[in-house]
């Protein structure tokens, strides 16, 4: 459900997580089968996996606390990136810290080029994990950034004219 004014995804609905679940998962499931056939031991893909987990872990302890999202009054998180999951921290009133910004993009490329090596070696694998990032970022920005209500984020797409509107509101 959004904003029908401007568009915002003021309550992300079901929909709109398993949406972008199913197209996250693609570059994911892409990676991880490159890595299982092509890897010479298994470390390699049990590795990509930690490094996915502690990124993601990092994300909801360190960033989420500070989102919109997180802090409104419910028992589990309701956003595009997380359903279902219990609160761990309590909700924080200031920005994240300085350091996400970059933290996500470097997290962000670390995930990303991780697994090339090994798709080079099927370049089908290859061209439909390049894609389907294309993909994953062009939805992220269109569906989440640009309609997100955390204004606070760094990287949220929606017109200053939009959030000086809401803002007063949150």
């Amino acid at each position: 459900m959004g904003c029908s004014k401007y568009g915002l995804l003021t309550e992300p609905t079901a929909f709109d997580f398993f949406r972008e679940k199913i197209i996250t998962a693609v570059p994911f499931l892409v990676a991880l089968v490159a890595l299982y056939r092509y890897a010479d031991s298994p470390v390699w893909l049990f590795l990509y996996l930690a490094i996915i987990a502690s990124h993601l872990g990092h994300i909801l302890l360190k960033r989420c606390p500070h989102c919109a999202y997180y802090k409104r009054d419910t028992k589990n998180l309701e956003c595009l990136w997380w359903r279902w999951v219990p609160k761990i921290k309590e909700p924080k009133p200031m920005p994240p810290p300085k350091y996400m910004g970059i933290y996500t993009i470097a997290a962000i490329l670390v995930i990303t080029i991780y697994p090339i090596y090994w798709l080079t070696f099927d370049l089908a694998l290859l061209a439909i994990y390049a894609l389907s990032w294309g993909v994953l970022f062009l939805s992220i920005q269109t569906y989440a950034c640009g309609r997100c209500i955390d204004f606070e984020c760094k990287y949220n797409g929606v017109p200053q004219e939009v959030r000086d509107f809401y803002s007063p509101m949150q």
